[in-house]
Parts: structure tokens; sequence; C-alpha cells
């Protein structure tokens, strides 16, 4: 009678490994979660984002240096530090993580976009120079 209770002792003690052992692998599987499928990006991705940023230059641009020049009828950029210091401060205030994220999905880091940023806007601010700040001197 010892042995039968012993060895249904060991067979409880054995259903209950196994059952453990079943239940870690099935609820391993089931809780486990899928996989993502590795993020691709269209041809246009870089593009589209450049575009996107060069819109957010020009509005900046005309919010900072043209709107309040023509208000002040002034037409002249003294301090182009400044200005530039003003357009990039703003634009990157507005990027988003998200944006940020989508950047580095499309294969831009964001060192990248900020440097992106800032020459474009010292371009804008020269071109503006070019057309306002210089008057070619006439000839003699």
């Amino acid at each position: 009678m010892e042995w039968a209770i012993v060895g249904w002792f060991c067979l409880v003690v054995a259903g209950v490994m196994v059952g453990n052992i079943l239940s870690t692998f099935v609820l391993s599987k089931v809780m486990a979660k899928p996989t993502p499928p590795p993020v691709k990006f269209a041809k246009g991705d870089i593009v589209n984002i450049i575009d996107e940023l060069n819109t957010m230059i020009q509005l900046e641009f005309i919010a900072v240096v043209e709107a309040p020049n023509t208000l002040r009828q002034v037409e002249v950029i003294s301090d182009v530090e400044k200005i530039q210091k003003e357009i990039v401060t703003n634009i990157t205030k507005g990027l988003s993580t998200k944006f940020f994220l989508m950047c580095n999905n499309a294969g831009l880091k964001r060192e990248y976009v900020l440097t992106y940023i800032t020459r474009k806007t010292l371009y804008e601010i020269w071109k503006y120079m070019k057309e306002h700040n210089f008057t070619p001197k006439k000839g003699r």
C-alpha cells in the first residue's frame, strides 16, 4: 500500500512538472508579440521630407523677415546671425519626434535634418540680401 501511495505521488509530481513545462512553452507562444515587418520606405520619402522642410523654411522666412520688413518699409537685413537663429529655432521647435522618426525611417539622421535647415536658411538669407541689400554701382 505504501508503494502505491508513493507511486501516485510521483505520478502527480511528474504530471505537474510536465504541465508546467508545457504551459510555459504554450503561454510563451500565445503571449509573444508578433515581430513587426521591417520598415520599408518609398523612393520619394526623402524628397517629400526635403520639400516639407523647404516649405517650413519659406513660411518662417516670410514671417520673420519679409512681413516685418514690408511693414517697416525696410528691405535690408542687418543681422544675419540673429535672423538665421530665429528662423532655425522656430522650425526646430516645431518638429515632432514623429517627424524625426519618419526621417530616420527614410534614411535621414536628425543631425542631417538640423544641418539642412541651418544651411537652407542661410542660403535664403543670402538670396534675399543679394536682391535687397546690395545695389550695383553704376559705371564711371
